[in-house]
């Protein structure tokens, strides 16, 4: 796995670590599998997936642990499409600057409006100051490092 791609995997997990303690609870770890399969596995499926993942046996999945049950899920790319509609709440395939710090803030992610500017701005390519799907997948690895 590349760095890029392990980067993009960090940032996709840190979305769903809505607790933010750094690992992925098995309440987390199930609204990642529903929301990534179109047919989510029933829960004791995921049951027996989550503890297979989890090696040391604390009850949470760490990034590590997570990275092995990453080849199990589909492209990067398609998690943060996925994700991007989420963050897009009004569907119009750009997020603004608003849009993205309501997003960051149900994550548990509180950022200042000058910092989410800061944010945009450093990916936003063609200077309209919203973020469009392959500006948003610069911009997350590198909040998550």
């Amino acid at each position: 796995m590349t760095s890029h791609t392990k980067a993009a995997y960090k940032a996709y997990f840190r979305i769903r670590d809505t607790d933010l303690d750094g690992k992925l609870g098995f309440d987390e770890f199930y609204d990642l599998c529903c929301d990534t399969y179109s047919e989510p596995p029933t829960k004791q499926q995921i049951l027996a997936v989550f503890e297979a993942n989890d090696v040391d046996h604390n009850h949470k999945v760490d990034f590590e642990e997570f990275l092995k049950f990453a080849r199990d899920l589909p492209p990067i790319e398609e998690l943060f499409r996925k994700e991007f509609k989420k963050f897009d709440s009004n569907g119009d395939n750009l997020i603004t600057k608003s849009e993205f710090q309501v997003a960051m803030m149900k994550l548990g992610y509180l950022f200042k409006k000058e910092k989410v500017t800061e944010l945009i701005d450093s990916v936003d390519t063609d200077g309209d100051g919203k973020l469009n799907f392959e500006e948003f997948i610069k911009l997350l690895p590198t909040m998550f490092k």
